[in-house]
């Protein structure tokens, strides 16, 4: 574009980014920090391979026929909750699950993710097969005989709930309620003198 007295100016703009690689003339680059240098073959593969797996993973797919209402809100809310405690998301819990689901990267284009609804689908069966864990017990060393045998199908921060309950009733682990945590301070230290009792 002009710029007066006879000058041009070339505008050049690239798509931000950290995936790479990025190759002018003929030639691969990559950036570390605030440098530019040459980037080695093996380097360059490596990260073409990368973005290439990055644009096809199967949780980054499109979950056909799901919407957002599908989805568990309250979970939703929830997650963010615990992520702004931690200060790993910057996200309120007041916004639009759209919001919040867009943020995380899990609504793109106006279509959920796989990986959405792993984490937060209310019936994500019998598509997801995976959204099921089979948890038990056994009685002495072998497999033979159960003392528990349960099976419990939802979301994944569903089925992380029930195997912790299944863990608490059965594993004698001590913990301790300490002041401001939400969570039991758990201590795998202290020797146990308990143990589970058969059902």
């Amino acid at each position: 574009m002009g710029v007066g007295d006879g000058r041009d100016v070339i505008v050049l703009r690239a798509a931000a980014g950290t995936q790479g690689p990025y190759t002018y003339d003929g030639r691969a680059f990559i950036r570390i920090g605030n440098t530019t240098r040459r980037a080695k073959r093996e380097e360059y593969e490596r990260l073409l391979l990368a973005r290439l797996h990055a644009q096809h993973r199967w949780e980054t797919l499109p979950a056909e026929g799901w919407e957002v209402g599908d989805l568990d809100a309250d979970e939703i809310r929830q997650t963010v909750v615990e992520a702004v405690a931690t200060k790993r998301l910057s996200a309120m819990p007041s916004e639009a699950p759209e919001t919040i689901l867009r943020r995380l990267g899990l609504l793109v284009d106006g279509r959920l993710t796989q990986a959405a609804v792993v984490l937060f689908g209310k019936e994500p069966l019998p598509r997801y097969p995976q959204c099921a864990i089979r948890l038990a017990r056994f009685r002495g060393l072998t497999k033979s005989e159960f003392d528990d045998n349960r099976q419990f199908h939802g979301h994944a921060f569903a089925l992380l709930r029930h195997t912790e309950a299944f863990f608490d009733l059965h594993l004698p682990i001590t913990s301790r309620i300490v002041p401001g945590r939400m969570r039991r301070r758990i201590d795998r230290s202290t020797p146990q003198r308990h143990c589970a009792k058969p059902l």
